[in-house]
């Protein structure tokens, strides 16, 4: 028994010192986080929605910090499709954010609709952009039907020059267009209740 411990001294005196480092490290905030780098946000007013996110969710030091604590608290930002926030060694918090792109706008004021159908709350950049977008106005559970569709419309209506401009579903689930040409003529298409209102 003397001979075993004497021969594995030196590994058991290593992993006491390892062991020992780790709870000082652990318990001992000697890794602030010195550094954040925040992609994906290109205006000022975003900017600033996002550091005050990030006061009231960073409360530990860079090994500490759950992550998951930061990307729900910035994902809860409705413009926010997607949150990635990674550490960088030795002191860096890295946030990588995917803003919603907006396909069209709805019927409701201040919300525009993204790629996969969902509604969101946009931001004065996006507003701004969007007013070229075609309108859709529908109920929610609707509106990924409607922005799978949306394209297919479009090529077909522009064999004769013209654009959908609104894309109309009633509470009955009644389809119907406004179609603009580049003459600014528009024209009304009811297309009734239908599976495939492209035909």
């Amino acid at each position: 028994m003397f001979n075993f411990f004497r021969r594995h001294l030196f590994e058991f005196a290593s992993f006491f010192v390892l062991a020992g480092a780790i709870a000082y490290v652990w318990t001992n905030p000697i890794l602030e986080i010195e550094k954040l780098t925040l992609e994906g946000v290109d205006d000022e007013k975003s900017y600033r929605e996002v550091k005050d996110v990030l006061v009231e969710t960073i409360h530990s030091d860079w090994l500490k910090q759950d992550l998951e604590v930061i990307q729900e608290g910035v994902k809860k930002l409705s413009w926010i499709e997607k949150v990635v926030v990674t550490r960088v060694f030795p002191n860096e918090l890295k946030i990588v954010i995917t803003p919603f792109t907006a396909v069209a706008r709805s019927q409701y004021e201040g919300k525009l609709i993204a790629e996969d159908g969902t509604f969101f709350l946009a931001r004065d950049v996006d507003l701004e952009k969007s007013q070229t977008l075609p309108r859709i106005s529908c109920e929610s559970f609707e509106a990924k039907e409607a922005v799978r569709l949306l394209p297919q419309l479009n090529r077909t209506v522009a064999k004769i020059k013209m654009q959908v401009t609104e894309l109309m579903i009633s509470y009955r689930g009644s389809w119907s267009l406004r179609l603009t040409g580049e003459d600014q003529r528009t024209l009304d298409i009811e297309l009734g209740r239908t599976a495939n209102p492209e035909r």
